[in-house]
């Protein structure tokens, strides 16, 4: 319909007025006190995401509250380095003080490029020895929802200019290849031979092939589900492409994160729906959904 654009615009401008309107005093914005950095840095990316500049008041507030805390949970340091990235789309090209640190001339102010760093070093120091995160973990523990927001969050450190080590996004393809539901009822499937990432030429033409549909679950060996099936994909597609970019996605990795990505997009064409967390459990519809 003609309307949408307009409504979506309305929406994102009362989102924005609401959710300016939840900063405390101290700058920060209301959620579980553990996962305080978390809640008032996924708070600023949604502002800044919707328009908002960085010089708004509600902006340098949540920023300056956020420099006084320590690093404590990989969610909040995943989303704080998305944070941090968007900031750097925010500095004016040339600006006075600003710092070229990144791909596709994201720049970064000196105090925040130190931030990125610190976080990145804390999230990578994290890892359990099979490359996996938790709460952080203890005794090797894991979930696929702290993995992704790992992935996402080292990325954008990635993006900023940090150079995030091979061993990282090998791991995280070799595991998901590994923790993928184990069989799954045949489906045809057409994409072009570089949604995958398997062209660099930028040529594209369409396949048709036949997967398997395997999702992902919380953990390796529980049954698939939305959130998890897309979570899944992101971290094998951000492993990919950072492979990709460094020269090293080869051979075994190449062929594991193909077969994953046809097989778990198999999964989501099978049960894909904006109406639910598709076999989820309930409560997280908007977590799937992001």
């Amino acid at each position: 319909p003609a309307n949408i654009p307009f409504e979506v615009d309305e929406a994102v401008r009362k989102g924005v007025e609401w959710l300016k309107s939840r900063q405390r005093d101290d700058g920060s914005f209301p959620g579980e006190e553990k996962y305080a950095m978390g809640y008032t840095a996924l708070s600023l990316l949604a502002l800044l995401g919707s328009g908002v500049p960085r010089q708004d008041p509600v902006v340098v507030k949540g920023l300056e509250y956020l420099r006084g805390l320590p690093f404590e949970k990989v969610y909040s340091v995943g989303i704080l380095l998305m944070l941090l990235e968007k900031l750097g789309d925010e500095v004016e090209k040339g600006a006075r003080g600003s710092t070229v640190v990144g791909r596709g001339g994201i720049r970064l102010l000196p105090q925040d490029f130190d931030w990125l760093k610190r976080a990145t070093e804390w999230l990578l120091a994290q890892r359990t020895r099979a490359g996996l995160w938790h709460y952080p973990a203890e005794n090797e523990s894991y979930d696929h929802s702290c993995v992704q927001y790992a992935a996402l969050g080292l990325k954008s450190a990635s993006r900023c200019g940090l150079a995030i080590p091979d061993d990282v996004w090998a791991k995280l393809i070799k595991h998901f290849g590994a923790a993928q539901w184990a069989d799954g009822p045949p489906v045809a499937v057409e994409r072009t031979v570089d949604d995958l990432g398997g062209s660099r030429s930028g040529s594209r033409s369409a396949q048709t092939f036949r997967a398997e549909a395997r999702g992902w679950g919380y953990h390796a060996g529980q049954q698939p589900y939305g959130s998890m099936t897309t979570a899944g994909l992101a971290c094998v597609l951000l492993a990919q492409s950072e492979l990709l970019e460094t020269g090293r996605l080869t051979g075994e990795l190449r062929a594991t994160a193909g077969k994953s990505l046809e097989d778990a997009l198999a999964w989501m064409a099978l049960n894909y729906s904006t109406l639910e967390n598709p076999r989820g459990p309930e409560g997280w519809y908007y977590y799937y959904l992001y």
